[in-house]
């Protein structure tokens, strides 16, 4: 009848010659010559009975759409009792540790898991050197992420998008740093990690004051950027610290908000050339920002770029602790 249709929501089960959308209780006659485009919905029947020209880009199923139903760059997976069409760039839909270790083992290049909503058992290891994307469908939380390896072959490339980390539900110390089995919200010796609209929640307690660890790792550089992360103390606030790093590590912190307590909020200490970017961040509660170079574990030869950041309270922008040989920008202006 050439007429177009689009479905975005609700809940369709074929009935009589019907649909009947469960949303709503609106019947709605099936087409002969038209156009169905499907981006959201329950279908309880298998979409052969529409009738018409259809074309998939999301929803769940109870049969497997036929592929020609599926648009271009779509797919459809197994999400439990359902068949779910996503972009053909997702590997699975996870809900539990386990499933989310096996996708990561067995991901390619360019894809993405997707985490379904719900708090997650385990510590996650990231491994395989490959370039992939792990990213949250509602409220998710880790207890933790470990990257322990900075070879250049099982140096993986990660994004978190919309996750929460919390090192409270960690049970077991696991990663050696300046002691030994500590627990951070993410434990790093190499890699590249960025973390997108991602909260850590740290709980300050002894060996679980930092919420992101790194550690000298050699020669390898590794790499970690925050975009619009949350970082926040809880239980024993007062000792709660967002990050320590250490190690040839570059990193970006942008648009972040900081509220965890103790005498700094993060501390930086680079290898040579290494160079650290703040930029638009809001930071409260600690004595210092940043806190540079340490005597027990130095540095040498570092940048430390500040821009636009807000500071409430008494906290200071920055303080050396141990000359590095660092080199300190505010706004473009050289500082040190």
């Amino acid at each position: 009848d050439g007429s177009l249709a689009y479905v975005n929501a609700g809940t369709f089960t074929v009935n009589e010659g019907e649909f009947t959308a469960g949303n709503g209780g609106y019947g709605i006659a099936p087409l002969t010559n038209g156009t169905v485009i499907i981006n959201g919905g329950t279908f309880n029947n298998d979409l052969l009975n529409w009738g018409g020209n259809i074309t998939v880009t999301g929803g769940k199923f109870k049969f497997n759409p036929k592929a020609e139903f599926i648009a271009a760059g779509y797919k459809a997976i197994k999400d439990g009792s359902k068949y779910v069409v996503v972009p053909e760039t997702t590997a699975a839909i996870v809900s539990d540790a386990a499933a989310l270790q096996t996708s990561i083992a067995n991901i390619n290049d360019g894809e993405t898991i997707v985490l379904k909503e719900g708090t997650y058992s385990e510590i996650i290891t990231l491994e395989g050197g490959k370039t992939y994307n792990i990213v949250a469908n509602g409220n998710v939380v880790l207890p933790g992420v470990a990257h322990e390896t900075n070879s250049l072959t099982s140096a993986s490339t990660v994004t978190f998008e919309g996750v929460t980390f919390d090192n409270s539900l960690q049970t077991t110390g696991w990663y050696t740093g300046t002691s030994p089995n500590i627990m951070p919200c993410v434990g790093v010796w190499g890699g590249h990690l960025t973390f997108k609209n991602c909260t850590f929640k740290v709980e300050g307690t002894s060996n679980k004051e930092t919420g992101v660890m790194t550690w000298w790792t050699g020669d390898n550089k590794a790499t970690l950027n925050f975009e619009g992360c949350k970082f926040e103390g809880i239980n024993d606030h007062a000792n709660a610290r967002a990050m320590q790093i250490y190690g040839k590590v570059d990193m970006t912190v942008k648009n972040c908000t900081f509220t965890t307590y103790k005498d700094y909020t993060l501390k930086y200490v680079g290898g040579e050339g290494c160079v650290a970017e703040f930029e638009g961040n809001n930071v409260s509660n600690s004595e210092n920002f940043v806190e540079l170079g340490s005597a027990p574990y130095a540095g040498a030869n570092y940048t430390a770029k500040f821009v636009n950041n807000t500071l409430n309270g008494s906290t200071n922008l920055w303080v050396v602790a141990h000359e590095e040989g660092q080199k300190i920008f505010e706004n473009g202006v050289q500082k040190k």
